[in-house]
């Protein structure tokens, strides 16, 4: 069925077709500058995903549906941590999913060398963008060479390849599964990971109390998996964060995973502290993790108070 998608720019609406189904379909878009909020319904067969069209190696962030309302948040960015007190442009997304938008994850996107695009990040303007066939293109990054790879969201059918051909004889069968913001696993390589705890406003700013910069994988011997990761931490108020990590095969079935805790320290000096730390992750022993081809890093989602809240 048709259905049609709103797009509210300086109080103007405009009107686009697109196709969905009675249950999973976009509602709402609003365009402000630098942001772009959509909003809909999806079910738990569906799945919600910003891409960059890069041909036939698209970069997407992808969050399962929950059978609710959600409402996707896109905008650009020039303060993403790397770590290491360093920071990248690029953009951010947030999925939030059930009528009082709570849950769901952040991602954040950087744009600058080392990353798989390096580019500049722009929110199209209203007479820009592009509803097709329940695709909306929303926004463009633009490479060195004056290309421009164009950003687009949709609600996608979960994935599901019977029969993959990395199947070992002997073996059952094993299914390639859509698994959300994974990340390309290379042992012993340093891997960019722009992933950090969500923000804590104060007297205007806004500060990440944990920021993980790179990630290193290590296999031993033994079959032992572990993981390094490099982290900044900003010492603003006694909370423990848990780093989780899961490691995945080529067709998305996890192997293992881990976690470890990151504790920030209430620390005030008439300003906050920066440090550097160093996570270990400790995935045990598997025969499997010889085949580990992706993983993905989440930091939990802790309440946090202020100097002005516990100085009181």
């Amino acid at each position: 069925m048709r259905v049609t998608i709103r797009i509210v720019a300086c109080a103007v609406l405009w009107t686009v077709a697109g196709y969905a189904t009675a249950a999973v379909n976009i509602d709402k878009v609003t365009v402000e500058a630098g942001r772009v909020t959509i909003q809909g319904n999806t079910e738990e067969s569906h799945e919600v995903v910003v891409r960059i069209d890069r041909h036939e190696k698209p970069i997407e962030s992808r969050s399962w549906g929950r059978g609710t309302v959600f409402e996707v948040v896109v905008e650009a960015s020039d303060k993403i941590s790397l770590g290491g007190g360093k920071t990248s442009h690029g953009f951010v997304v947030t999925v939030k999913h059930g009528a009082s938008n709570t849950g769901g994850n952040t991602i954040y996107v950087a744009l600058t060398e080392g990353n798989p695009v390096v580019g500049t990040f722009a929110i199209r303007c209203k007479a820009d963008l592009v509803a097709k066939d329940g695709v909306l293109t929303f926004a463009d990054v633009t490479l060195k060479d004056g290309k421009k790879l164009p950003v687009s969201f949709r609600l996608e059918p979960k994935t599901v390849l019977a029969n993959p051909p990395a199947n070992e004889p002997g073996q059952t069968e094993r299914r390639a599964v859509a698994v959300p913001n994974i990340v390309p696993l290379k042992l012993g390589a340093s891997i960019p990971l722009p992933v950090q705890s969500a923000g804590v406003t104060w007297r205007g700013n806004t500060y990440h109390l944990v920021c993980l910069g790179s990630i290193k994988f290590d296999l031993d011997k033994s079959d032992r998996l572990k993981a390094d990761i490099q982290a900044g931490v900003t010492e603003f108020d006694n909370v423990d964060y848990d780093i989780s990590a899961a490691v995945f095969d080529g067709v998305g079935q996890m192997l293992g995973s881990a976690r470890a805790q990151c504790k920030v320290q209430r620390m005030w000096a008439g300003d906050v502290e920066r440090t550097g730390r160093t996570i270990t992750l400790d995935f045990g022993i598997s025969s499997d993790y010889t085949r580990a081809a992706a993983f993905a890093v989440s930091v939990s989602n802790r309440k946090v108070l202020t100097p002005d809240d516990w100085q009181k």
